[in-house]
């Protein structure tokens, strides 16, 4: 039975994660010398919230009690350890680019833009309150974790449907309703259920609250990245609203549960950070990158790549290739895709699984088998994009930057560490759509959706990014 309502436990459960968070964040990126607060922010809610479902995992391998309270206090001495860590380190002086004041009509627009922000996420604090949607996925896949542990009060282990139907009477364990989401790695459930701990009960529409704070502290890592980018004050909210307005953004809020609102907000303030460190060559910033990318890989299955996308761009920066190298790294490339097409792979990895990669199929551990077949699913794919109205003029505005691109020269020179990330999800999400099984779900438009959010922060903070390079470049022009 659910207790009563607790509301300084909900609180706690909303700003304690994000303080922490906040405060080992600062002391990481105040070794660089490059930060704001808004960065600081919106980067240390992700940290906050990924340090507390470890802490909860901690809880179930020690096998204590799930008692919100003491969860509480660890969390609390935690911060009381980072904030004595930064008393006690020499910080690097602050590097603050000169800006000209803003004009009255700057003043206006950022105005604007932050008013229509606000107008936006109060409905959406609205319609999560009354909560009058049921998000079927999430109540397959993540909230019965959650609701059972809360209601057990303990780890109570979930089995393969198989397992599950063999098990003796004496056994407790449960399943799920999607064949394979039982193995799902835990943390979505375990940030809904630090809200159910914290309020004390398992059906309030406020343990969702969140889903919503993770989009707000996106779009604060956002802004906060884009100004240290060189980007004007109203750019920078430009892009904010760009992103925080998007109709598939919102939709994902108010449907609190989904996993997929998690991968997003990691993969992009991931992006953040890799372009920071590529920029600059700020060792925080690239730990910051790389610890981004592991807690991806524990939010959802497709977060193992989109992680190990992080990590292939990470090391793609610290790499340099010459024209020889480049040259031998293409030709093995080559002869190792040649090799796989005429005689296959097919090995085992001791506590990992088994990989086996053919022009017939693949197998990857944790992800599965696929069959490997084309299918033209381009007219779903353009309709996604381009037709509906989940991503407003998004897909259109990255087609005219590719365009300009390739109309000033620029198109062949090495893409930067965020274009290098965007490019890389979207090859990894077509070939996934294009070439395997999964292509009912992108010709029956129920799933696409969901894959192509991950890119769309870094996709918006590139093209922020790059329409204020170009106008640095042209106000330059005009100066000499």
């Amino acid at each position: 039975m659910n207790g009563s309502f607790s509301a300084l436990g909900l609180l706690t459960s909303l700003f304690l994660p994000w303080i922490l968070g906040s405060i080992w964040c600062y002391w990481l990126l105040s070794k660089s010398g490059r930060h704001n607060l808004f960065v600081i922010i919106g980067q240390g809610y992700l940290l906050g919230i990924s340090l507390t479902a470890l802490t909860l995992g901690v809880w179930e391998f020690i096998g204590l009690p799930l008692w919100f309270w003491a969860t509480a206090l660890t969390l609390l001495g935690m911060c009381v350890i980072g904030f004595f860590a930064i008393r006690g380190q020499s910080t690097t002086k602050i590097v603050v680019a000169k800006t000209p004041p803003l004009e009255k009509w700057q003043i206006v627009v950022t105005t604007f833009f932050i008013l229509l922000i606000s107008c936006r996420y109060t409905t959406l604090v609205q319609e999560i309150t009354l909560r009058p949607l049921f998000s079927w996925d999430a109540w397959m896949n993540w909230s019965p974790k959650a609701i059972v542990w809360f209601h057990s009060g303990e780890f109570t282990p979930f089995v393969s449907p198989g397992e599950w139907l063999q098990q003796a009477e004496d056994t407790t364990a449960y399943t799920m309703g999607a064949r394979d989401s039982w193995k799902y790695p835990a943390t979505v459930p375990l940030i809904q259920l630090w809200s159910m701990l914290a309020t004390g009960t398992s059906d309030h529409t406020l343990i969702y609250l969140p889903w919503l704070l993770v989009i707000l502290a996106l779009g604060l890592a956002l802004y906060g990245h884009l100004r240290l980018a060189g980007a004007s004050m109203p750019l920078a909210t430009l892009g904010c609203y760009a992103l925080l307005n998007l109709p598939y953004i919102n939709v994902q809020t108010v449907l609190a549960g989904y996993a997929d609102t998690w991968v997003a907000a990691t993969f992009g303030c991931a992006v953040f950070a890799l372009h920071e460190w590529g920029e600059h060559r700020q060792w925080p910033y690239a730990v910051l990158s790389l610890l981004l990318a592991l807690l991806c890989t524990q939010l959802k299955i497709p977060g193992l790549i989109m992680g190990g996308i992080i990590v292939a761009v990470f090391l793609s920066s610290i790499i340099k290739f010459g024209k020889t190298s480049g040259i031998t790294l293409l030709t093995a490339l080559v002869l190792c895709i040649v090799y796989i097409a005429v005689f296959g792979v097919d090995f085992s990895i001791p506590n990992l699984g088994r990989i086996a990669l053919s022009t017939d199929g693949i197998t990857v551990p944790y992800i599965g088998y696929y069959e490997l077949s084309y299918h033209p699913v381009h007219h779903a794919i353009i309709d996604t994009t381009l037709l509906m109205i989940n991503w407003n003029l998004l897909w259109y505005l990255f087609i005219f930057l590719g365009l300009l691109r390739v109309a000033n020269g620029t198109v062949f020179r090495t893409p930067s560490l965020a274009l290098r990330s965007v490019l890389l999800a979207l090859l990894f999400i077509f070939f996934v759509y294009y070439f395997t099984n999964r292509y009912i779900f992108a010709v029956d438009y129920t799933q696409v959706n969901r894959a192509l959010i991950y890119v769309i922060p870094p996709l918006v903070f590139y093209m922020i990014y790059a329409r204020s390079t170009l106008l640095d470049l042209q106000h330059k022009s005009r100066s000499s």
